[in-house]
């Protein structure tokens, strides 16, 4: 019993195993490819829900620049200086310089000056009503505008170069208020919107797409802990074709495994304590007119020698039928147990059912029984282990010659074929039940007409002889029709 719970208990482990494995894949690459669309979906939604708010003016900020005005005075600046430089005049063609310097500024209002290295204005062109300008003042107010043109205010805009004429070093101031335009930008909060939208349809998403899957683990968790509670009836509800259903369905064969296996060790622990129970009736049957009839000799209750030598006698008789008893347990213990080893050697067959029936006759006799042997003339031998074979057949032919209708024959057959033997022992006897002869080699089951029968045995002949034979690789079995029973056995004839 222990051996088929360990059986069990590997079968359903090693189930349980294969069926996580695959979950667990199966879960991974679900998580998977349900966080990917998960992600995907929210960087959609992020862009989208930017692109709304924009669209709707959501977050917009409007502000004056400065920046491209200061930027294309600081361009005809260079230029002029550019040109100048490379005029090659001098300060007194002031003709020349005035025409490099209305070519540039004829679309735009500039005012120019050219001074010495002093700040004195050697010539101007445009509103310069000074005669001399604070160079170093000049020079730190263009270097902070420059710094950071976003902290610029509407006021005059100056840029400052120096021009190497022929006669003199002088320096080009270029001064005019930049023209402002209106720009527009957004506020960082409209990011931050949308990243808030996309976490929250990331979220939405995973929870609606795992749902169903959650509630059909939920809902086999919950399978789980009725079958742990006891009730082996509960099914899990198979869903689908992936491996969540996969798994509802090995659990539920796991659990149908299990059911079949615990109502087989509780029948067959009701069947055992039956017979223990009927075991102890016929120990105790026995040993009690054992005990009974020692005791009329210890007390000296017998008249004579020959009452005295029956006393006996029925003792003698009453301890063997006990150790009978006694040998048939320890044998089927043994068997049961895996505790034999076969000493298997090529036996004749023929012969061997010869001279059992031979020693078998005068039993027969006794029973009012014919024995009717019928064996092939060509020698049939099998690979077997003579002694336990003998037990088996003298079970089944000491059980036709003691349960057969008397006066009746019981025939012997053995039949050959090119790789099997087959033994037929047929008496006439009560019909039995088929339910009882699917029944008749199980361990612990006797017919119960037989109980009641002071011909009835241990039980256990006909299971022990189940085992000889299966460990021989052979099967038995028993018919029953027509008040005739027949008891067959197949044996393989050549075996490694």
């Amino acid at each position: 019993m222990k051996d088929k719970k360990n059986t069990l208990a590997s079968s359903l482990v090693n189930k349980y195993n294969s069926t996580t494995k695959n979950f667990k894949s199966y879960l991974r690459l679900q998580l998977l490819a349900i966080t990917g669309i998960c992600i995907i979906m929210s960087i959609i939604s992020v862009a989208f829900t930017v692109k709304v708010l924009k669209y709707n003016d959501f977050g917009r900020i409007t502000y004056i620049d400065y920046t491209n005005s200061m930027n294309y005075i600081d361009r005809l600046s260079t230029n002029v200086s550019s040109e100048l430089a490379n005029s090659n005049f001098s300060l007194e063609n002031k003709i020349g310089i005035e025409e490099i310097i209305n070519k540039y500024n004829m679309n735009y209002n500039l005012n120019i000056m050219i001074t010495d290295l002093d700040g004195n204005i050697l010539m101007s062109v445009g509103d310069n009503p000074s005669i001399k300008v604070d160079i170093h003042k000049l020079i730190r107010d263009i270097l902070h505008s420059r710094i950071d043109t976003s902290l610029y205010q509407r006021k005059v805009f100056y840029t400052f170069y120096p021009i190497n004429f022929k006669d003199e070093k002088t320096y080009l101031i270029v001064s005019s208020i930049p023209t402002p335009e209106v720009k527009y930008k957004y506020s960082e909060n409209i990011l931050g919107a949308g990243l808030l939208v996309g976490i929250i349809t990331f979220i939405t998403l995973f929870l609606f797409l795992t749902k169903k899957a959650v509630s059909y683990v939920e809902e086999i968790s919950s399978g789980l802990i009725e079958i742990a509670k006891g009730d082996l009836d509960y099914k899990v509800p198979v869903r689908g074709g992936n491996e969540l259903a996969l798994l509802a369905q090995n659990i539920n064969h796991m659990e149908s495994e299990l059911k079949i296996k615990i109502a087989k060790e509780r029948e067959a622990e009701i069947t055992k304590n039956q017979l223990i129970t009927n075991v102890s009736h016929d120990l105790r049957t026995p040993l009690t007119s054992i005990i009974g009839y020692l005791n009329l000799v210890k007390d000296g209750k017998y008249s004579n020698e020959e009452e005295l030598k029956e006393y006996s006698t029925i003792a003698f008789n009453r301890a063997e039928k006990l150790k009978v008893l006694i040998d048939d347990l320890f044998e089927y213990t043994k068997l049961n147990n895996k505790g034999i080893v076969l000493n298997e050697s090529p036996i004749r067959l023929n012969g061997m059912l010869k001279q059992l029936v031979d020693e078998m006759i005068v039993m027969a006799d006794n029973n009012n029984v014919t024995l009717n042997l019928l064996v092939p003339n060509e020698p049939v031998i099998v690979k077997l282990d003579g002694d336990k074979m003998v037990r088996v057949f003298e079970n089944l032919i000491s059980n036709s010659i003691k349960y057969s209708i008397k006066p009746s024959i019981v025939h012997i057959k053995l039949y050959n074929d090119m790789n099997h033997v087959l033994l037929s022992v047929t008496n006439k006897a009560d019909t039995i039940d088929s339910n009882e002869l699917t029944k008749i080699f199980d361990r612990f089951y006797r017919l119960e007409k037989s109980r009641n029968s002071s011909k009835g045995g241990s039980g256990l002949g006909l299971s022990i002889c189940k085992s000889i034979v299966e460990l021989h690789g052979g099967t038995i079995w028993a018919e029953s029709k027509n008040e005739y029973v027949t008891f067959n056995i197949k044996l393989p004839k050549g075996r490694d």
